[in-house]
């Protein structure tokens, strides 16, 4: 029997979102390399994630590490990696889905970009971490509080129920992003 991109990994951690989660997987509109920031990719650690801004767009997740030439092209991915290998002494896998410019309706159950996100964490078993990314007035559409909180806690507990690896029994980090434009 053959098994595609079997991939062995200590510690995986999920992160979905708008634009700014995009850019963790991938450059969105630059140029700047990693090899000209002086980063090298640690070969313990690997990518497998769907994600779409401007271009690129990838819709088929495939097991990489980040690299100038590859599908995921990040300083944010690379370093992450490096740094979540240095400290816990394992492979790191980073994995995910994003979309510039949502809204975290399209992330809960029902909403347009909640599939993709389904399938990634399906198709890698489970995650111990994930790191939610999200901000601006144009990705919450000037969401009020209440409403906010309640999406999250949606989205919380689809993400628990597709840990099938551990449950509800991960670390959740919420990464705001203020609108620069304005006071709120």
């Amino acid at each position: 029997q053959t098994y595609p991109n079997i991939v062995g990994v200590g510690r995986v951690i999920a992160l979905a979102g708008q634009s700014l989660a995009t850019r963790t997987f991938s450059r969105v509109g630059d140029t700047t390399t990693l090899a000209s920031l002086g980063i090298t990719p640690n070969p313990a650690g690997r990518v497998f994630a769907t994600y779409g801004d401007l271009t690129p767009t990838v819709t088929t997740p495939v097991w990489e590490l980040p690299s100038d030439s590859g599908t995921y092209r990040s300083a944010g991915a690379a370093t992450l990696l490096n740094d979540q290998i240095t400290r816990s002494g394992v492979n790191c896998a980073l994995v995910g889905h994003a979309r510039g410019s949502t809204r975290i309706s399209a992330y809960v159950p029902g909403g347009a970009e909640n599939p993709a996100l389904r399938n990634v964490i399906a198709a890698v078993g489970g995650f111990e971490q994930f790191i939610w990314f999200q901000g601006h007035s144009d990705a919450t559409g000037n969401t009020n509080q209440l409403a906010y909180r309640n999406a999250l806690t949606a989205l919380f507990a689809d993400m628990t129920a597709y840990n099938g690896v551990r449950g509800a029994d991960y670390a959740i980090l919420l990464t705001p992003a203020p609108n620069h434009n304005s006071t709120s």
